[in-house]
């Protein structure tokens, strides 16, 4: 049981303090050479940071030879380590992902690699054609994996590119109209699957596979501890070959993919008594005239089947019968066309689950994503929803970032946290996976459990009782499936149908209606008859709304007619399903004129629920307040109800307070649940009407957790603070740095044995180039793992590298971090060697040692790097580390004198460019006798924190960016803020000119390929940006 507290009845003592399993379990990236000290520290770092456990993740850079004897003891010392520490272990089913190749030993037996067919007007020059104009236009670019002739189709299109009439012709035939030809491709080698291939995920016995050598594996290692120590087996992005469309319907090259392996034919035939080889065209093109090809909607159904089968049907029932969940997320879950390409049916694929899961990239609200696993979790009474969360934010995503994205996909059921994520070490390309590192490389870290005691909070009253959810909808995704044809035939469609899809979705969440969609395929199972209410699985509702479908299965049908029957409200939304089973057919309209229809506008459908509103949240106006979502929980008598804001604002520091009223049916005494301090108090409410109403006061990032008892409470509302005195603060301070200052150093030149002195853009581009010149493969996030290579490990090229700089200043004491140390001979500073001993490291143990330098000297530097050059060296920025101050001016930067007190503005122009740690602005004030609130209205890091004279006050983090500081005596007092920065500065993509890059991965740091490269350093804000403001009331 994933929360056996859940058995206890709920206490006070739980809430202020959270046991493990309610808090996150981090990705936590194995990509070094696994050591046990190292583990071990991270594991006390993780209990430090308020996490419940981690995810032992491979991932790229991994050394230790991937689930061999030695990397299986490493998991199982962590499974003991965790257990002293009362903290929980998960596994990850693959070295990096997506799931399924067991690091590239299933497929290396290309029969379990995936498969597709594709479906092109050009054939392959192999020497089977036997037709003058087919090899003509043939092409002698084979796959460079196994491909095996299928069909070949005589195809016959409409001037708009529709399908007329096709059929299925032999090689050697000649077209009448126009000739394609379908392959069936084998996944060709790929260095990102370690030199082998993705699985075919169709195929059970390639899965089957996967489970003897990952699942079992584990199993005889760590068994004992499933369903206890270790709950949950993590499968990441499991998908088939994604089904592309034609871009153009008549176009003269290229193809279409579709998912497809070696016995997809035989399975079809038999689910559906007809060839789909026959009738693949169908399939590709639209037909003409607007019909829609049940044939089309058959190869969706079935792909999407055979993928829950094989994949996780297969997984589930092993883990089922091991005592442990099985718990991850799909490919591509957000928009119909998304998913329709990757894993066809999303809510399907959730069938084999334990836990339904998510991943949310990209700070992005993918409300459908969380909506789709978040019904199929309460369907199938599942413990809760995982979300694999923060992935590919950048290092300047802060804390109100994490509260805010954590939040709303807690008021939308995610219960089990797992942020993306905690590097193990920064060695060369590991410190480009996805930043920032959720570990003890964020200078912030020892501060995270503010954020893990908000959530653990959350979860030990979220995770109780059921939720209180009256209105479901049926999902659309069977009918998107027919319009799935050419882009420039089909994309419109496609969009628009998202499109009501996604607003749909936003306007019944942010309306403050809470639902569950319903998946056709899975209904038949979880559908049970009742004399009231709409039963599926676990769940009972009130209404279904039928949203603009085109087509409807025969079993929805009839459960929706069983339900009308009984008294139950069905809703059709827009245009009436006019198939059945994707065939013509009447029956939907006749049924559909006894039951409620509206329109596609908004309004209209928020009318029509009206008398199912459980929750109504507006703002004093009374308008509808359009940026919050709810759940809703009954636990025996008591409910539980937790709101949050959904999209975050333009600019957290410009963010207003707002009030929201609540009104909730029925009369309830409502206790406010405090998940920042674990305060149980009173929150007084009006009555009126038989509702309860109170007021939601807060910033952007503020969220609210309420407990519900029946009958009257405290009565009264809420007020706003008010101040009626406000001093601002000086503008200049005192501060001291929690680390060194430090000049980064990364355009160096270089000599390739003993060759000309050359330059590149940067020390990633030198890499690249060195590699170039002596024939070494390139470093990237889809590399081969080092585990998996022939790695020489005694290089022999010799490089050096020559790094200049100016300084201002004289100066003693200075250190030099620096990768690849143990790959070095001399480092010569101003003529002088350095000696090498380390003295420590800088932000990462493992990657980054430390070593004293010789003098700065007043004017040019230059430092000199003599690196023994092979596979195994990663050129790497290299860091001057010292209390001195470092100027930028574009593309240059020399050292300076540090300043004596900083202002309340961007330390970038206050020299201190790269500089990554934690500052501490000291002040000083008078106090008066009475109570003072500080407040910091713009700031640009993770969070800021609070000393008055010494002592901690707390942490100034979510608009409005207040602390209450208590009565202060008359006289002169002391103030310390503490900034906690990040590393933007200082490993950011700092020559990459777009400022804020949407999809953060490796390829950003070398600026897809130079286009966006510039040599001036492009640096975020960081620092307190306002003088800090004195309130009164």
């Amino acid at each position: 049981m994933l929360y056996p507290k859940n058995n206890e009845k709920f206490s006070e003592e739980l809430f202020r303090n959270p046991a493990n399993e309610y808090r996150g379990v981090p990705f936590w990236s194995w990509n070094c050479k696994l050591r046990k000290d190292l583990l071990e520290k991270e594991i006390i770092h993780m209990k430090e940071m308020g996490f419940g456990g981690y995810n032992m993740h491979p991932r790229v850079g991994l050394e230790t030879p991937y689930l061999s004897d030695e990397f299986m003891d490493m998991v199982r010392f962590c499974v003991e380590k965790g257990k002293e520490n009362g903290m929980y272990s998960w596994i990850y089913d693959e070295d990096k992902w997506p799931s399924g190749y067991a690091g590239g030993f299933v497929t290396s037996d290309v029969e379990m690699r995936r498969k597709k067919l594709f479906v092109t007007p050009v054939p392959y020059d192999d020497g089977t054609l036997s037709l003058t104009d087919d090899i003509e236009k043939a092409t002698k670019n084979l796959p460079k994996g196994k491909y095996i002739f299928i069909a070949c189709y005589d195809v016959l299109l409409d001037d708009k590119g529709d399908l007329l009439s096709y059929r299925r012709t032999s090689i050697g035939d000649k077209a009448e109209s126009r000739k394609y030809f379908a392959y069936l491709e084998y996944d060709a080698d790929d260095p990102g699957f370690n030199g082998q291939a993705y699985v075919d995920t169709l195929k059970k016995e390639a899965i089957d596979k996967f489970i003897e050598i990952t699942h079992e594996k584990y199993k005889a290692y760590v068994g004992d501890d499933f369903g206890r120590a270790v709950p949950a087996i993590f499968t990441d992005e499991p998908q088939f070959s994604h089904a592309t469309p034609l871009k153009f319907a008549k176009q003269e090259d290229g193809g279409a993919l579709l998912p497809f392996t070696t016995d997809f034919e035989e399975t079809f035939k038999k689910a559906y008594g007809t060839s789909i080889i026959e009738h693949i065209p169908e399939v590709i093109w639209n037909l003409s005239g607007g019909k829609l090809s049940k044939i089309r909607y058959l190869f969706f159904d079935h792909v999407s089947e055979r993928f829950a089968a094989a994949y996780s049907d297969n997984i589930g029932k092993w883990c089922r019968e091991n005592n442990i969940l099985m718990s991850g997320h799909m490919m591509d879950e957000w928009l119909l066309r998304s998913q329709t390409g990757a894993v066809g049916d999303c809510m399907r694929q959730y069938r084999g689950f334990g836990l339904p899961g998510i991943d949310m990239l990209c700070d992005k609200r993918e409300l459908t994503t969380a909506k789709q696993a978040q019904s199929v979790s309460r369907q199938m009474g599942a413990p809760g929803v995982l979300s694999e969360l923060y992935g590919v934010t950048r290092w300047d995503f802060d804390f109100r970032g994490h509260k805010m994205q954590g939040d709303w996909q807690a008021a939308l059921g995610v219960t089990v946290r797992v942020p993306h994520l905690y590097w193990a070490s920064m060695k060369g390309q590991a410190k480009r996976d996805y930043p920032a590192s959720i570990g003890h490389q964020s200078p912030w870290y020892k501060q995270y459990s503010l954020i893990e005691d908000h959530f653990s909070r959350v979860n030990t009253v979220m995770t109780r009782g059921k939720a209180d959810v009256r209105v479901a909808m049926i999902h659309p995704i069977e009918s998107f499936w027919l319009y799935y044809g050419p882009n420039d035939r089909s994309a419109m469609t496609l969009r628009e149908r998202d499109n009501i899809f996604c607003d749909t979705t936003r306007t019944l969440i942010c309306g403050g209606i809470d639902f569950d969609f319903v998946c056709e395929a899975l209904l038949p199972s979880q559908y049970k008859k009742t004399e009231s209410g709409f039963s599926v699985g676990e769940m009972t509702y009130d209404v279904v709304i039928v949203p603009s479908l085109s087509t409807i299965r025969r079993t929805t049908l009839d459960a929706l007619k069983n339900f009308r029957k009984a008294g139950g409200e069905v809703i059709f939304m827009g245009s009436i399903p006019e198939y059945v089973d994707a065939e013509k057919c009447d029956d939907t309209k006749e049924f559909a004129d006894t039951c409620t229809r509206i329109g596609l506008m908004s309004d209209e459908l928020m009318k029509s629920l009206e008398k199912y509103r459980t929750i109504r949240i507006t703002d004093q106006s009374g308008e509808p307040y359009s940026n919050s979502a709810y759940q809703l929980r009954a636990c025996g008598e008591e409910k539980y109800l937790f709101l949050s804001h959904v999209y975050k604002p333009r600019d957290y520091n410009i963010s207003s307070v707002d009030t929201a009223l609540v009104t909730i049916r029925g009369e309830w005494a409502v206790k406010e649940l405090d998940t920042h301090s674990g305060e149980i108090r009173p929150l007084p409410a009006k009555y009126t009407g038989g509702n309860t109403v109170i007021k939601w006061i807060g910033g952007s990032c503020t969220s609210l957790l309420l407990e519900l008892t029946p009958g009257k409470g405290e009565t009264g509302e809420t007020k706003e603070e008010s101040y009626q005195k406000e001093e601002v603060l000086s503008d200049q301070a005192h501060f001291s740095l929690e680390e060194p200052n430090v000049l980064l150093l990364d355009k160096p030149s270089y000599s390739l044995n003993g060759g000309e002195i050359k330059r590149e853009r940067d020390i990633l581009y030198t890499d690249i180039a060195v590699r170039n010149a002596l024939g070494i493969r390139q470093r990237g996030g889809k590399m081969k793992q080092p585990w998996a290579d022939t790695i020489d490990k005694d290089p022999k090229e010799k490089l050096t590298l020559y790094y200049e700089f100016e300084s201002d200043i004289s100066y003693s004491g200075a250190e030099l971090a620096i990768e690849c140390l143990e790959y070095t001979d001399d480092i010569i500073f101003n003529g002088e060697k350095a000696d090498k001993t380390p003295t420590g490291y800088y932000v990462d143990e493992d990657s980054l040692p430390k070593i004293a330098l010789p003098d700065i000297k007043k004017g040019k530097n230059i430092l000199e790097v003599n690196y023994r050059f092979g596979d195994i060296t990663q050129l790497e920025s290299c860091f001057i580390l010292g209390n001195f101050g470092v100027e930028l001016n574009g593309a240059t930067a020399k050292i300076t004198a540090m300043p004596e007190k900083l202002g309340y503005r961007d330390i970038v122009n206050q020299k201190m460019p790269f500089y990554g740690g934690n500052i501490t602005y000291i002040t000083e004030f008078e106090g008066d006798g009475s109570d003072k609130t500080v407040e910091i209205s713009r700031y640009a890091g993770s969070l800021i924190t609070v000393r008055l004279d010494g002592k901690e006050m707390g942490a100034i983090i979510y608009p409005p960016a207040r602390l209450d500081l208590g009565n202060v005596p008359e006289g002169k007092h002391t103030l310390e803020l503490t900034l906690y920065g990040n590393r933007a500065n200082t490993f950011g993509t700092l020559h990459n000119v777009d400022e804020d890059i949407p999809y953060c991965n490796a390829a950003a740091w070398i600026t897809r390929g130079g286009r966006f490269w510039c040599p001036e350093y492009v640096t975020k804000r960081m620092g307190i940006l306002t003088s800090p403001r004195m309130l009164s009331k």
